[in-house]
């Protein structure tokens, strides 16, 4: 049988995957994951173990080529206030996805 474990650390969030059958052969095996919080990415660590986690339990979360799939993202939230140079970068971001979008369809026609 395969177990997770998932305990609080106070450098982050410590994953186990033990499985106590591996390979047929009753054999104890057993993998550690360490997800620590970093300073350069708020959600860094956050994304990458719902990502993770999602994987492990087997959850549909789509792949490259289903119309839908689930992502796990950062965006803005409903009260905050961007500043002038937050508005510009949103702007280009949201500019390359219209580009990205005119090329697909180029490609369709």
């Amino acid at each position: 049988m395969v177990s997770i474990t998932i305990e609080l650390a106070d450098n982050g969030i410590i994953k186990k995957i033990t499985d106590d059958n591996h390979g047929g052969v009753k054999k104890l095996h057993q993998i550690v994951q360490v997800y620590e919080k970093q300073n350069s990415d708020k959600f860094e660590h956050t994304i990458k173990f719902l990502s993770d986690i999602s994987e492990d339990l087997g959850l549909d979360c789509g792949n490259a080529f289903d119309k839908n799939v689930l992502k796990f993202k950062t965006d803005w939230g409903e009260n905050f206030k961007p500043s002038l140079d937050d508005i510009d970068y949103r702007m280009k971001q949201l500019k390359r996805e219209i580009e990205i979008l005119k090329e697909w369809k180029q490609q369709a026609i």
